[in-house]
């Protein structure tokens, strides 16, 4: 979610400032309030990318190494950690280590619903002090267009709690409501930036509802507010993305080892407030409001089903439009994936993909998990 203001930010600081050129979330894992232990779980995920938009070429090659832990049946805990290359035609390329990643989530029972407890924490492992052609190599590909698993390398010590608490109002109806808080401190991503960088903090309420029908249907909605802080500069106010709006809507049938589902989302952010540098003088800074992160529809249709005991297909199939923002114009992309897993012995599961996205960007995906059970 940062990500894409932590992008957007910098590029126009970048542009307007030293001239050097113009969002796979992955969610932590759910504890369990069932007498089930949850499994130990190891996972390595290499994955190549090429890009083509506009007349540029870009591509990346990562591989992020993921372990979740259960502590207890309601506590689970994880950590994730990526290298990455990328690279494009005429640029220098950027390898290194992302921010490594931990987090811990706690569930417990209450006499009326449920709490969920989770804290996200990011160790500042990750590259940082680029140099010149190293820094428009990285705005390039850490646009959210493009969909990098890595986007801006290291981005300092970041600290994420989150509570939510969740109730059922019928047998088949739950409803849910959270706040969340993001810390962000501050790092020094390049040497063509004078000072430090201090993204501002963050903070989220969202709720939603999940209703059942039957043993195989089920449709949840949820809807979330981000209001975020003004982004420093060596202690001075440059950017400031206000506020996010989002809002899903989810069906999902499941029977034996067959699912399907289909998402739709928005996500809305109005105009930043960015500065002009070079027009902030003494006491009368000046700030310019821009459409700098591209609002967002997506649309998303997906299918599994066994085909053997010891083979699972999955076909996903997306739509994208992204609004027009001062670097780019209206988007729209649709993408197709194809992935099946394999059972091996000893509870290895491979899981092969490929994804091709087709529209005004174009973008090809290959990736080879290996997943281990204990």
């Amino acid at each position: 979610m940062r990500s894409i203001v932590f992008t957007a930010c910098l590029a126009l600081l970048t542009a307007l400032a030293v001239g050097a050129g113009s969002l796979n979330a992955q969610a932590q894992p759910a504890p369990s309030l069932t007498s089930q232990e949850p499994p130990i779980r190891v996972a390595v995920e290499p994955v190549y990318q090429s890009v083509s938009h506009d007349g540029r070429d870009l591509s990346q090659v990562s591989t992020q190494f993921m372990a979740s832990v259960p502590i207890r049946r309601s506590l689970q805990a994880y950590v994730r950690a990526s290298i990455a290359q990328s690279d494009g035609a005429g640029l220098e390329p950027v390898r290194g280590l992302d921010d490594v990643r931990l987090g811990a989530t706690y569930a417990r029972a209450l006499p009326l619903g449920s709490l969920v407890m989770a804290v996200d924490a990011s160790l500042p492992t990750g590259k940082r002090n680029l140099s010149a052609t190293e820094w428009r190599t990285a705005i390039l590909t850490s646009q959210n267009i493009y969909d990098f698993r890595i986007g801006g390398f290291g981005q300092g010590f970041n600290a994420e709690p989150r509570l939510t608490w969740a109730v059922p109002v019928q047998e088949n109806v739950m409803v849910g409501v959270g706040v969340g808080y993001t810390y962000r401190g501050a790092y020094e991503p390049a040497e063509t930036l004078t000072g430090a960088y201090d993204p501002g903090n963050e903070i989220e309420v969202f709720g939603g509802a999940d209703v059942r029908f039957g043993q195989n249907h089920a449709v949840s909605t949820d809807l979330a507010f981000t209001r975020f802080g003004s982004d420093t500069v060596d202690g001075a106010r440059r950017f400031e993305a206000r506020y996010k709006l989002s809002g899903t809507i989810q069906y999902l049938f499941q029977r034996d080892f067959t699912s399907m589902r289909v998402i739709g989302r928005l996500q809305h952010w109005p105009e930043s407030r960015v500065f002009v540098p070079g027009l902030g003088i003494g006491a009368n800074p000046v700030f310019e409001d821009r459409q700098v992160v591209p609002s967002e529809w997506f649309l998303r249709a997906s299918g599994t089903t066994r085909v053997a005991d010891w083979m699972d297909v999955r076909l996903t199939i997306d739509g994208q439009r992204y609004q027009q923002t001062v670097v780019q114009s209206d988007l729209m992309v649709a993408t197709f994936g194809l992935a099946p897993t394999f059972h091996l012995p000893g509870d290895v599961y491979v899981t092969p993909g490929v994804g091709y996205s087709t529209g005004d960007v174009q973008r090809l995906e290959t990736r080879l998990r290996t997943e281990v059970r204990f």
